[in-house]
């Protein structure tokens, strides 16, 4: 059910471009631009209101939704793909996410990876829920597809290294990790991805060595401290045996 309802708005979408298109080569009327305006502030509170329900969870009332105002205010775009993309990211990360949990992630990933190529943003949150999924080649694509185009975007690299992660494929994670740091050395992500990494290859005190420049760089960091901790716990436990 879900599915039509998604698939018929898309086609709503598409067939109130075609009929702009028709009026504007006809009857070529003067805009009402204030009406034009009414009509943006209403579509755009009531995208607001379906981005608080994805946030809450209520996925399947988010979905519905983002279908009306597709349906109901779609600008005159050739396609529907065109309409979502005109709007901002949260509206479109929240339309996804809803889509993955109503609709499962085919029609989430084939929103994000229509349209991933003008937003590298897209392009990672398609390889997330990909990974969620468990489809990991389909995310390597995505992600090698992205780094063609942006080959210095450290988050890029970064979700690649999480996707080796996914797939305990950890010596090329952790180069992975290093390459995002070097093309961002003030996100520290990277590091602490890198620290767990060397951690999983039994690199133990080189990863308690890391996580420990990097507390001395963050120290109010709780993330950090709690794994340098969880580290430390390791390996007294590891020395024990």
């Amino acid at each position: 059910m879900a599915g039509r309802l998604l698939l018929a708005a898309m086609a709503g979408a598409m067939l109130v471009a075609s009929c702009g298109r028709q009026a504007d080569e006809g009857e070529q009327e003067r805009p009402n631009s204030a009406g034009s305006d009414d009509r943006k502030d209403s579509c755009s509170l009531r995208r607001q209101g379906a981005r608080a329900q994805a946030g809450a969870g209520e996925y399947a009332a988010a979905l519905l939704a983002y279908s009306a105002v597709l349906r109901e205010c779609g600008r005159r775009h050739a396609d529907a793909s065109s309409e979502v993309l005109s709007w901002p990211a949260d509206d479109i990360f929240a339309f996804a996410i809803s889509s993955f949990h109503v609709e499962g992630p085919d029609a989430a990933i084939g929103l994000l990876r229509a349209i991933c190529v003008a937003d590298t943003r897209f392009c990672i949150e398609a390889a997330r829920l990909c990974r969620s999924a468990g489809r990991f080649a389909e995310a390597r694509d995505i992600l090698t597809g992205a780094l063609s185009r942006s080959a210095a975007d450290f988050r890029v690299w970064l979700s690649l290294g999480l996707l080796f992660s996914s797939t305990s494929s950890y010596s090329l994670a952790l180069r992975t990790f290093i390459a995002a740091h070097r093309l961002d050395t003030k996100d520290f992500k990277s590091l602490v991805n890198a620290a767990q990494t060397e951690s999983n290859l039994g690199l133990k005190e080189k990863a308690t060595q890391r996580l420990k420049h990097i507390h001395r760089q963050h120290p109010a960091n709780v993330e950090v401290l709690l794994l340098l901790v969880e580290q430390f716990m390791v390996i007294a436990s590891w020395r024990a045996r």
